[in-house]
């Protein structure tokens, strides 16, 4: 069982066409576990493995056995490796490839319960956000532009913004999620409904947040994502890696509950049977006349 969040108001996100939903592992062990494994390794330092072509028996699998018993805050103080700005590595493709098990296992509980069509591995797409020229968020500084908030301009926690990255599957519904999010940011997410113009007021569903990496977003056909970085950073980390997303098309067929596929066959049968009893009722009148 997952747990299923709505992330905006109902009028904008109801349960027909929702906008946006957060996905949890707290109630699945066996995925909670998995996607734990996937946001701590990322950016681990391993042996350079060979290109693996099973990675649930490969490397992967030899890291989570050795890292199995220790708890978030060990797996997070493991040593890190020195390339963090490398997105397609061997190591990191293992990553993105055991995206496809979580996603799978979470549209297919989203088709059961509400009726949305399927993510179908593999199908996991990798996309990075990139850190723009910081601009510090004022709001939370001590004035409009005084000597002594220029002077700790740096120190103050910026925030693009323009977009850092601007997302919209116009064809399916779409899983979301941060493979990687260089420490000290998040990723806000602001959103457009299909139509509205790009000029108009967007809506806040949430952000990717350090201390909440672990789960999936469910994201409607159609919806237009905004992705803006805030956080800690300056000049010299311009252009460098802000975060690594991963993503998935749900666009196969829908699970149809086991009780509604009977209730159709039983459906069918007695129209059948009826029409056919009718039938033969009729040949047994006609036959006594």
């Amino acid at each position: 069982m997952h747990s299923f969040a709505t992330l905006g108001p109902a009028a904008s996100t109801n349960w027909i066409s929702p906008g946006i939903r957060r996905i949890g592992f707290a109630e699945d062990p066996a995925q909670f576990t998995v996607t734990h494994l996937l946001i701590h390794g990322w950016g681990v330092a391993r042996p350079k493995p060979d290109p693996c072509p099973d990675p649930p028996t490969g490397d992967f699998a030899a890291w989570g056995r050795e890292v199995g018993d220790l708890d978030r805050e060990a797996r997070e103080g493991l040593p890190r490796d020195e390339d963090q700005v490398s997105v397609n590595t061997p190591w990191r493709e293992q990553i993105y490839y055991m995206w496809n098990h979580v996603f799978y296992d979470v549209g297919n509980w989203v088709s059961s319960a509400y009726g949305t069509r399927r993510f179908m591995p593999p199908g996991i797409e990798v996309f990075t956000i990139k850190f723009p020229a910081p601009t510090a968020n004022r709001s939370e500084s001590n004035g409009n532009g005084d000597a002594d908030n220029d002077a700790n301009e740096d120190k103050n926690k910026n925030k693009s913004l323009v977009p850092a990255s601007s997302k919209v599957w116009p064809d399916s519904e779409t899983l979301l999620a941060p493979a990687y999010l260089a420490p000290g940011i998040s990723i806000r997410v602001e959103t457009l409904e299909p139509g509205q113009a790009a000029d108009e007021e967007t809506f806040h569903p949430g952000n990717f947040e350090q201390g909440d990496r672990y789960c999936v977003w469910y994201v409607k056909k159609g919806l237009q994502l905004r992705l803006f970085v805030e956080g800690e950073w300056d000049e010299k980390d311009v252009g460098g890696l802000a975060a690594v997303m991963v993503c998935g098309s749900m666009t196969g067929d829908p699970i149809v509950p086991e009780s509604s596929e009977e209730e159709e066959d039983e459906e069918g049968g007695a129209d059948e049977d009826g029409e056919n009893g009718d039938k033969e009722a009729a040949k047994d009148g006609d036959d006594a006349k």
